[in-house]
């Protein structure tokens, strides 16, 4: 593996003679593998109730009762679903930048952002928007970076667009290159080393299925940490070439088949009932293998899954994609999707939720079970309470926009459609019409209007840049690609200089910061750092940092500041009747053998901060208070434990 690219070369001071100890293991947390199907429609699954039929030579049966998926459906009874979950998109591109991106993006904010990107001489992206290779996830905040700051290694494998794994921050991966348009770099995992005489449920448990082979490899390299899985098998999507034990139950039902070998599926001549419900099944088998796989080394009980497909299919409503009901259509087949957690011991089994929920969500549920911190930028919701029993989210609507095609804004019981190539207006009662048959918008002006004005007033806010976001990053060691560990990244903005420690494995965060313009440094060389805007005043069509701020840095080995790294000290700033103060500096100092630990933030509009990164040692918490108070000091902050320590602070008059 190479180590991420360096925007910036930075010289590092050296800070000291002591020599670093080693880091303390991680407390607990749950492992995380994201399952994502492939052009798989939410009607057609053994767990979902579906308002689908196929004719049969047994009569028409529901494709419930046909499609085979025993290990999905075990891990839907054994957990929790979400049935009414809607992807930011009916494509795999845009929805997978979703599920990616730590922020949740929609995909408009995602293009808004490499636009801005762009726009800015410090940073060269390649290619135009329409073309690959692209490199702007290299400046985003992803789920791999920012799980990566706590200690999680991380795999990619299956569907993935966005370039060399390492550009998002994954550890490891499949995808090596840019790779062609149409085949990105590891797209065929699952598929490859599939083999019907060593792979499935009727085959010797003692023989490991090569197709799993590449996951492997990384389990056996990361054993003892926690770890981040993209697996992402393009199945049941085309080409339909499952082996022959996936297709017979399906051709004994006499179901409509594809004659030619090898099926794309999208074409008028060829149906593709057969070929296409054998990729599922081969999908749930590769599904079970995996499971099985974690069962194996004694994983599975302190692993979360969570399953989703990427976007629909309308089987038998389109021949190919884009045309019909289903896969890049603005239509509902396109979309919806079930969504399933499964933590043995930790989340519920056999419950069903039918709660309008967003793809958005995946990314704040994921960080709130691993103890990340949420980015102030960040669509959606955790879904933790919910999962574990608790209210509904409330959403009573899921907006989106499809570049190019159209808006589409849902509800529990309404569908509304505005299609951009002439701006006409769709309305369905989704409740009673799943297929979306007959347009209602002509009988219901008032509720269309209703729904375009909503549509409206959600993109012009997603359009908008956060008022507030973190920077963060990684420093590395430019010759060797070893985190430079204790070094310290200043972050300066007119009279403010904040002081990050860079912990384990490199990385630093500061924020969240209000928008303007900074000059990031570490040691004695400050970089001029253009991402947040430098125009006067910012293009109100900027938003920058819609998924978050991210710089990689690279410097000169030092020695650095003795470890264990990884505690906190954060709290509340408040006056003496418990008002919160903002944009108070906090200074956090204290001795680590022969070295000085300094660290410098500000409070929040809440009167909170945050320090990490901490080396084990004592330290006293400064607070500059403002006019008409007193400065703040506690003294003998002892911190011991990869842990976080409250420290609150109150500011008296004076």
């Amino acid at each position: 593996m190479r180590p991420g690219r360096a925007l910036f070369a930075v010289q590092i001071a050296a800070i000291g003679l002591c020599v670093a100890t080693a880091a303390l293991a991680q407390p607990a947390r749950p492992n995380v593998v994201l399952i994502i199907g492939d052009d798989l429609g939410w009607t057609d699954y053994g767990f979902m109730p579906s308002p689908k039929t196929l004719n049969t030579n047994q009569g028409p049966m529901p494709i419930n009762q046909i499609v085979l998926t025993p290990n999905l459906d075990e891990l839907a009874a054994g957990g929790v679903v979400f049935r009414n979950t809607h992807n930011t998109a009916s494509t795999c591109i845009p929805s997978l930048r979703t599920l990616l991106t730590t922020a949740g993006v929609q995909p408009l904010q995602w293009e808004d952002t490499r636009t801005a990107l762009d726009q800015l001489p410090e940073i060269t992206l390649t290619t135009s928007p329409q073309k690959y290779p692209r490199t702007e996830v290299e400046h985003m905040r992803t789920l791999p970076k920012d799980l990566g700051s706590a200690g999680y290694k991380s795999w990619e494998g299956g569907k993935y667009w966005e370039g060399p794994f390492d550009l998002a921050g994954f550890t490891h991966g499949l995808a090596l290159t840019h790779g062609q348009l149409l085949l990105p770099d590891g797209w065929d995992f699952g598929r490859a080393g599939w083999d019907p005489a060593l792979c499935g449920d009727d085959v010797d448990p003692q023989v490991s299925c090569p197709a799993l082979d590449p996951l492997r490899s990384f389990l056996d390299e990361v054993e003892g940490d926690p770890f981040f899985v993209w697996f992402a098998p393009a199945l049941p999507h085309t080409p339909f070439t499952a082996p022959q034990n996936f297709r017979d139950p399906y051709e004994a039902l006499g179901l409509k088949s594809c004659a030619t070998a090898g099926c794309w599926g999208q074409c008028a001549n060829c149906p593709n009932e057969v070929n296409y419900l054998s990729n599922i099944s081969w999908l749930d088998s590769l599904i079970g293998e995996l499971i099985g796989e974690l069962e194996d080394r004694g994983l599975r009980e302190n692993t979360m899954i969570i399953y989703l497909a990427d976007n629909g299919w309308g089987l038998n409503l389109q021949l190919f994609s884009g045309m019909g009901r289903g896969k890049k259509t603005l239509y509902d087949l396109g979309f919806r999707t079930p969504l399933i957690f499964n933590w043995p011991g930790h989340v519920p089994a056999g419950v069903a939720y039918d709660d309008l929920i967003s793809t958005t969500d995946i990314a704040p549920t994921i960080c709130d079970y691993t103890g990340i911190d949420r980015l102030p930028e960040q669509a959606g919701v955790s879904l933790r309470e919910r999962i574990e029993g608790g209210p509904s989210p409330g959403r009573t609507e899921v907006i989106g926009l499809y570049e190019g095609i159209g808006h589409f804004l849902r509800t529990d019981t309404w569908r509304y459609l505005r299609f951009a190539s002439d701006d006409h207006e769709e309305l369905y009662r989704i409740d009673i019409d799943p297929f979306e048959k007959t347009n209602l918008a002509a009988q219901n002006p008032e509720l269309v209007a209703q729904f375009a004005a909503m549509v409206d007033d959600w993109e012009a806010a997603h359009r908008t840049p956060p008022e507030r976001l973190e920077i963060a990053g990684r420093l590395l060691d430019s010759t060797t690609g070893e985190p430079l560990t204790g070094s310290q990244v200043e972050l300066e903005h007119g009279l403010v200089k904040l002081i990050s420690i860079v912990g384990a494995d490199g990385w630093f965060r500061f924020g969240p910061l209000d928008i303007g313009s900074y000059a990031l440094s570490a040691g004695l060389r400050a970089l001029n750092v253009a991402w947040l805007g430098t125009a006067d005043p910012v293009p109100a069509a900027l938003p920058v940092g819609q998924a978050g701020a991210f710089f990689n840095l690279t410097g000169t080995r030092t020695v650095a500041v003795p470890g264990p790294y990884g505690a906190q000290i954060r709290g509340i700033l408040t006056d003496d009747i418990g008002n919160p103060l903002p944009n108070v500096k906090i200074d956090v100092s204290g001795v680590k053998g022969c070295d000085v630990v300094r660290t410098r933030v500000t409070t929040q509009a809440d009167g909170s901060y945050r320090t990490e990164n901490l080396p084990f040692t004592t330290y006293t918490v400064k607070a500059t208070a403002p006019p008409g108070f007193q400065n703040v000091i506690v003294e003998g902050v002892v911190v011991d434990a990869l842990d976080v320590f409250t420290q609150d602070l109150v500011a008296q008059p004076g």
